[in-house]
């Protein structure tokens, strides 16, 4: 009996198809099904309201969304201050000033208009949601978006990491660095801050970067800058990522300018203008949006915001030029001076959200460059360059808020994948394999319990935490706390977080 040839087709290339890439995408269904929980929260609101706006009202005036979130955040969860990051501060325009960039926005459209039509199509078939933009399926769907694009970031790390290191080890260092760190948090409980999508972009600019990094033409340097313009307007810092191309660019150019090889700088001059033309290119609506909400092509949304508020409460626009640097008592200061204090050793080691203390995996992960370095030593030079350049910027802000571990540096996923299978590796050669898995499932199983107590108020969302009580919690309140929340928040995820609701 001869063999179907469709089936020995799929046969041959399930056979190919990378098994690791396989069991990521079964945990990925997995636990998107059970821990995904879609809402609009906090920033993640400033973020929503634009692709609402634009889809809905077919304006760039967020005043609407931001006026509906605060009443829905007071009458859910009882918080008197909701709306003050929702404010109704107008600009000069005369729109809602909303400080947040519209990478995220972009990015979720896709998701929204499958969220719109699945309502009409519900609407038609007898079953009642509101075609308005907040209603179940929107939400739902871009929601499911963020842990959607958080996972192509983790896969590419995986990716990446293959190319360097055997299957398992790939596999072991995606699912700790997916499940002991703040991922989890902004993948599948906060889907709405763009942290998730952040991690997407950086991701997908450093692997697109290295893997055409020997032979780049001239479309593959325009690809790479459009990739930069879309990581720009998602998070305006991820412009520091720029430093990769940018430090390869200036490296060969060296190299070039000291052999006197006149026309290869020419070429590469010309690839280089023509990545940063592309950048800016796609960096542009990002531009237009602040000219007509702000009045100016070029401004910082988060400064303008911050002086509209003290404007528009103590001095009615009393200043020509509402943009203007107030006098020091505001507590607005200058870009420069705010990027030459930086609080590294507070940003990595401190009590309140510091990156290595809370997520201590990833110190793990970044030692594990001194390995990487014997390997392949301009990658790891790079990427180290990269996450000190990160860590740099954001350590300049002083904080992060209400976060778990220090979400601002979650993009760096990928860096962090491909230092913690470099380490693995290594140790690989003189550990068995499974004592390897059961050092990262402890790392696993503790950010698991450290979540549970982050997000049902065991410890402070904001501010240092007390480094005892925590560690009494792990062995104690944790694990009971894990027995009553289980199964409220897989029948009802909205309810556990209104029942540890705590003012932000």
């Amino acid at each position: 009996m001869k063999n179907d040839p469709m089936e020995s087709r799929c046969v041959k290339y399930f056979r190919q198809v990378d098994k690791g890439i396989l069991i990521l995408v079964s945990i990925f269904v997995l636990t998107a099904f059970f821990l995904l929980t879609p809402w609009i929260y906090s920033d993640g609101v400033g973020e929503y309201a634009w692709v609402r706006s634009l889809f809905m009202d077919g304006d760039l005036d967020c005043s609407n969304e931001f006026a509906y979130y605060t009443s829905e955040f007071q009458r859910r969860f009882g918080w008197e201050d909701a709306g003050y990051d929702l404010a109704p501060i107008k600009t000069p325009t005369g729109l809602q000033a909303n400080k947040y960039p519209i990478g995220t926005a972009l990015l979720w459209s896709p998701f929204f208009v499958v969220g719109h039509f699945m309502t009409v199509l519900c609407n038609k078939l007898g079953l009642e949601y509101d075609a308005d933009g907040y209603s179940r399926f929107y939400v739902l769907l871009v929601s499911f978006g963020s842990c959607f694009y958080a996972f192509i970031g983790l896969l590419l790390g995986y990716k990446m990491s293959r190319f360097y290191f055997s299957r398992n080890v790939a596999l072991l260092a995606t699912l700790t660095i997916w499940f002991a760190s703040s991922i989890p948090v902004y993948m599948y409980l906060y889907p709405s801050l763009p942290h998730s999508t952040s991690m997407f972009v950086v991701s997908l600019f450093i692997y697109f970067w290295w893997r055409t990094r020997w032979m780049r033409n001239a479309k593959q340097w325009a690809l790479l800058g459009a990739i930069g313009g879309l990581m720009s307007m998602v998070r305006l810092e991820n412009v520091v990522f720029f430093v990769l191309p940018t430090a390869e660019i200036v490296y060969r150019l060296y190299q070039h300018l000291k052999d006197k090889e006149w026309h290869k700088i020419r070429s590469y001059a010309g690839k280089a203008v023509l990545f940063f033309g592309c950048s800016l290119l796609i960096f542009s609506p990002q531009v237009i949006v602040w000219k007509i909400v702000f009045g100016k092509f070029f401004v910082n949304p988060y400064t303008a915001t911050e002086v509209l508020k003290i404007t528009s409460q103590r001095f009615e626009y009393a200043y020509e030029d509402p943009y203007t640097k107030p006098d020091s008592s505001t507590g607005v200061v200058s870009i420069l001076i705010f990027f030459s204090h930086p609080h590294l050793i507070r940003t990595f080691f401190g009590s309140g959200h510091g990156l290595f203390t809370w997520t201590p995996i990833i110190l793990f992960a970044v030692l594990g460059y001194i390995q990487l370095f014997r390997r392949d030593r301009n990658i790891a030079i790079f990427l180290i360059l990269a996450f000190i350049s990160i860590s740099y910027v954001v350590s300049c802000v002083g904080g992060a808020g209400a976060s778990f571990g220090h979400r601002y540096l979650m993009k760096c996923g990928l860096i962090y994948i491909l230092g913690l299978a470099s380490l693995l590796q290594f140790c690989y050669k003189r550990i068995k394999f499974s004592v390897l898995i059961t050092i990262c499932s402890f790392f696993i199983i503790w950010n698991g319990l450290f979540i549970l107590q982050y997000s049902t108020g065991l410890v402070k969302k904001e501010g240092p935490i007390s480094w005892s009580t925590m560690l009494k919690n792990q062995f104690t309140r944790a694990p009971k706390r894990l027995v009553s929340v289980a199964k409220p928040f897989l029948t009802g995820r909205s309810s556990v977080y209104e029942k540890y609701k705590e003012k932000k």
